[in-house]
């Protein structure tokens, strides 16, 4: 997977962008203390986004459905109230290790657990659907792999996902929706005869089909290292990160 992702212009910044500006995360780490507002405010985008990963950690530490939405819910709240960003300052780092090492000792911690706030607690409700991540939980295969690990794997897949999403919709809003869902089965692996399939429904030659996939290949990159920019303390970790998320999906 990662080759599809690496080498083509890997170091070239988004069209329009001229380059990666100020990630969301350092941002964060620099302003939270000059400007908490503004900091805080990007926080909460970065952690309703991350949401299911946190569910699935604390779900595969051995949580129940609901004692899981919880925690889940009451983790958020203590980030957000400020009580989880006192080390900010000192533990900088990519918002992915900070976000589990803060879930880790949230869990660990016994005080946290019996203080964890009830749905609806009185606190700031992060944009979520419990019942959709449950659903998504229980198609999680059965194996072995430890909690910090899936948090790790599902993160990968939010991201992909999330400039997956942006593709369709640009795809979509410039009239060209039917060669993304054609061409979406493929940017991952192509199976012998996916071309000449695509190709018969869209009504274009093998050559434009090929030709389509690599450009929507490569903006897909671009895209999936803007949503890692979005996560990481500088531009120049962008790489570093995505070949680590790519290598958790193998």
């Amino acid at each position: 997977m990662a080759d599809r992702f690496h080498g083509e212009n890997s170091t070239s910044p988004p069209p329009g962008s001229g380059s990666f500006p100020t990630t969301d995360w350092g941002m964060i780490t620099r302003f939270f203390a000059t400007d908490p507002a503004m900091a805080r405010a990007s926080l909460e985008r970065l952690c309703a986004k991350y949401w299911y990963p946190v569910y699935a950690y604390i779900r595969r530490s051995g949580n129940g459905l609901h004692d899981s939405e919880d925690l889940t819910q009451a983790f958020f709240a203590h980030i957000l109230t400020g009580n989880g960003l006192r080390h900010l300052d000192r533990g900088k780092g990519r918002f992915r290790s900070f976000l589990l090492t803060c879930a880790g000792n949230f869990l660990t911690n016994e005080w946290s657990r019996k203080s964890a706030l009830k749905r609806g607690g009185g606190q700031r409700d992060l944009s979520r659907d419990s019942v959709n991540a449950e659903e998504r939980y229980r198609l999680e295969p059965v194996d072995h792999l430890s909690p910090d690990l899936l948090f790790e794997r599902r993160w990968a897949l939010v991201t992909i996902e999330a400039a997956m999403d942006r593709l369709g919709r640009e795809y979509g809003t410039s009239g060209r929706a039917a060669v993304f869902e054609a061409l979406k089965p493929l940017l991952i692996h192509v199976e012998n005869g996916a071309v000449a399939s695509a190709a018969s429904a869209l009504g274009m030659t093998e050559s434009a089909i090929r030709v389509a996939l690599h450009r929507m290949r490569r903006r897909l990159g671009l895209l999936l290292r803007e949503q890692i920019a979005l996560t990481v303390e500088s531009p120049d970790e962008i790489e570093d990160e995505l070949r680590h998320l790519l290598g958790l999906l193998g």
